[in-house]
């Protein structure tokens, strides 16, 4: 799995884990590796930590945070739906 920065989600132990593979490669397999790809995961990894798990592209929040209301909440039962909308700009609004 290569990491992007087109990707809308990003789950950093993904960014983690393509670090280790990345430098693995290099010092013990000595294959030759995208040396400016590496140091950007790096960069990306000590930047986004202490910000949780997940770095959601701006775009893509309103989609992300609709789908995941459906997922944990019986939008009939728990909350009016029509509510969501609100919700999604509330949420981005305070970068939850």
């Amino acid at each position: 799995m290569t990491i992007t920065n087109n990707d809308d989600l990003i789950d950093l132990r993904d960014v983690e884990v393509e670090i280790d593979e990345l430098e693995f490669d290099r010092d013990e397999m000595n294959y030759d590796i995208d040396e400016e790809h590496l140091a950007a995961l790096q960069k990306l990894f000590v930047d986004a930590s202490g910000y949780g798990d997940s770095l959601i592209r701006e775009s893509y929040f309103p989609t992300y945070a609709r789908e995941y209301f459906e997922e944990t909440h019986d939008a009939g039962r728990d909350w009016p739906f029509n509510c969501i909308e609100r919700a999604v700009r509330r949420l981005h609004r305070h970068r939850i």
